[in-house]
């Protein structure tokens, strides 16, 4: 069912922005060892990713990557360092261990100190991974992290004024709850902020959010309530060096603004509304402010709402835009539904990679993925969103990554102020992470020979619904191949060093690869020399059969009796569940008041059928439900039924 909800997002996002498409022009790639891990520090051109034993600090320009750094500071937990910078070079680095946290430090104009510790984790106690660090123009600093145990969860800092040591480690909150969100800021005056969110409760979950603001010399004060999210969703802070501050929350279908003018001492609780949304899934958003006031705030759905900004020059009132369109979604609404997500931890998957960026020349630039068509087949296009502060006039520049889909993409300001675009991409078999970089008037790879790509027949003519296509290849020098199946999402794309005789094999996605007849399937081929910024492309037909799907366990006879404070749903397949180990079966049984529900259910359950079993009984209670239905989800694949019944 998880590959239906991404076809539905791809699908959202093939629609075009209001204003015209330009193109960037992609630099040399450069390998990096943890793509998820790449982080622009706030250094105009720089970016951050650890590297074995190291954090490697890379230079981006329009000549391409190159690495400008390193601190030595092996990360040896699942989370990413932490790193932040301003323009003038003050910086701070943090590694999570697992005994603690060790930061480097950069003074303004100056070179990145020694890593040495500043926190040890308490016994008992256990880092989440979730690490987050700020720097001010002078230096001041702060380190924020979660721990927890099986009963609490609290947040910690530390802090460090300009040219001084970090200092003692603060507990700022010890609260029930699963750590959800943190963010932190430093401003020249010397103050720190800190907005954080906990997940509580059984579903529907609270997820209060609070914020807190320090003092230079001074502990941090009373925390104020800024709202609750709904889960999947995501607030943001931005800090100005003036101490100005804002909090975008989404809460109720509603964006709201919450801002803090220099010396006060809280946000304003209350906030002004700045959109209105509709999502069903959740809202992610991002912040920006300076001194003086420019801002922007920008939000993007992930139920197919959309993506959208609002920005401001100075004091003035906000301005929307619309950077992509919505797209109402035709799927079944229980499979975006918390209860869905917290059951199969499939929310996971539904991170929104962009970021929001302010130019020196007063424009705010969104870099994201948009899906658009290209000779026939959906690519993946990392795109710069730009929008002068104040107006609603929106421009947007790409580029057609030719071999690889782009991963964690995002916006980056140069050193001359320019955006850029960032993105990673990755090999399916082997580990092979790339860090790309795109802008206007950059400089391309050199023009490499192309080599000559044999694609020879298929290893199986015959395949099943989930069986995947194996292609013979051969390179007669260093190759990179993309093949796209025409009419599908299907495609793979594999990289060779070197001649070689090797395979390239395609997985299924949103459909099989094969008819059930006997008949012809397309294959776009994109191949030319690695990272070649305008390679070759053909179209090659093979034949392929799929056999007839073997007879599905469909649900029948169901019924669904009240008994009491119980409703007891009965159902029976006609015939067992298949052997095939990955071939089971789930079975969502859900009550609500109506047939025609779009929305939580009211009471869940759900059985998995790996016994070969034809006959199933299930109690649920009664409260909340006068309509019963029973949902078959093959574990992976797809979805094959959907019934409902009055309850008697």
């Amino acid at each position: 069912m998880a590959h239906r909800l991404v076809l539905l997002a791809v699908l959202g996002l093939l629609a075009a922005p209001a204003s015209a498409s330009a193109d960037l022009i992609e630099t040399t790639p450069l390998d990096v060892e943890e793509r998820r891990c790449v982080r622009a520090t706030g250094l105009p051109g720089e970016l951050a990713t650890p590297a074995g034993e190291s954090v490697e600090l890379l230079r981006a320009g329009r000549d391409g990557l190159s690495l400008a750094a390193k601190v030595a500071a092996p990360l040896s937990l699942s989370g990413c360092p932490a790193v932040a910078a301003r323009p003038n070079g003050a910086g701070v680095l943090v590694v999570p261990e697992r005994e603690g946290l060790v930061a480097a430090l950069r003074e303004p104009g100056g070179g990145w100190s020694t890593a040495q510790p500043i926190a040890t984790i308490t016994p008992g106690w256990e880092q989440t991974g979730i690490v987050e660090a700020s720097v001010s123009d002078r230096g001041d600093a702060i380190v924020a992290w979660f721990e927890t145990t099986d009963t609490q969860t609290r947040l910690r800092v530390v802090r460090r004024a300009s040219g001084e040591a970090f200092g003692p480690v603060e507990d700022v909150d010890t609260d029930v709850g699963a750590p959800e969100a943190l963010a932190v800021g430093a401003a020249a005056t010397g103050e720190t902020f800190l907005l954080w969110s906990l997940v509580q409760g059984d579903l529907p979950f609270r997820v209060p959010t609070q914020s807190a603001i320090a003092p230079a010399d001074g502990p941090f004060g009373v925390h104020s309530f800024m709202g609750n999210l709904p889960w999947r969703s995501s607030a943001a802070l931005a800090v100005a060096q003036d101490g100005r501050a804002l909090v975008a929350i989404p809460e109720r279908g509603v964006l709201r603004v919450s801002e803090r003018a220099p010396g006060l001492t809280a946000f304003d609780s209350v906030g002004q509304p700045l959109a209105d949304y509709e999502d069903d899934i959740g809202v992610r958003t991002r912040g920006v402010i300076d001194s003086g006031g420019r801002a922007a705030v920008a939000w993007s759905g992930i139920g197919g709402s959309g993506m959208h900004i609002a920005t401001r020059a100075a004091t003035r009132p906000f301005t929307p835009a619309t950077l992509i369109p919505g797209q109402a979604s035709r799927s079944d609404p229980f499979y975006g539904s918390a209860t869905y997500h917290a059951a199969t931890l499939f929310s996971l998957f539904l991170s929104t990679d962009w970021t929001l960026q302010l130019t020196p020349t007063g424009r705010a630039v969104v870099g994201t993925a948009r899906y658009r068509i290209r000779r026939g087949v959906p690519v993946g296009s990392p795109t710069l969103f730009s929008v002068p502060l104040g107006t609603p006039a929106v421009a947007a520049t790409a580029v057609d990554p030719p071999f690889r889909e782009p991963t964690n993409v995002g916006a980056l300001v140069l050193a001359d102020g320019s955006p850029a675009a960032i993105w990673t991409t990755t090999g399916t078999w082997v580990r092979d992470d790339r860090l790309h970089l795109a802008a206007d008037g950059a400089t391309p790879p050199a023009a490499q020979p192309t080599p000559r790509v044999t694609i020879e027949p298929p290893l199986d003519r015959v395949l099943e619904r989930f069986d995947y296509l194996k292609l013979p290849l051969r390179c007669s020098a260093a190759c990179e191949v993309r093949v796209d199946v025409l009419g599908t999402l299907a495609r793979e794309s594999v990289r060779f060093p070197r001649a070689v005789r090797g395979q390239l094999t395609i997985r299924p996605q949103s459909a099989p690869l094969a008819p059930l007849r006997e008949g012809p399937v397309r294959l776009r081929v994109t191949y030319g020399a690695p990272d070649a910024p305008r390679p070759r492309t053909r179209t090659l037909t093979v034949r392929l059969r799929r056999p007839a799907d073997p007879p599905k366990p469909v649900p029948v006879d169901l019924q669904a009796v009240r008994d009491g404070d119980r409703v007891r749903v009965t159902w029976r397949t006609s015939q067992p569940t298949p052997r095939t180990l990955d071939e089971h079966v789930n079975y969502w049984v859900t009550g609500d008041t109506t047939r025609g529900w779009s929305g939580e259910p009211n009471q869940v359950d759900v059985v998995s059928n790996k016994r070969r079993q034809k006959t199933f009984s299930v109690t649920l209670p009664a409260g909340g439900v006068d309509y019963v239905t029973v949902r078959t989800d093959w574990v992976g694949r797809e979805l094959q039924y959907r019934h409902t019944v009055k309850v008697r």
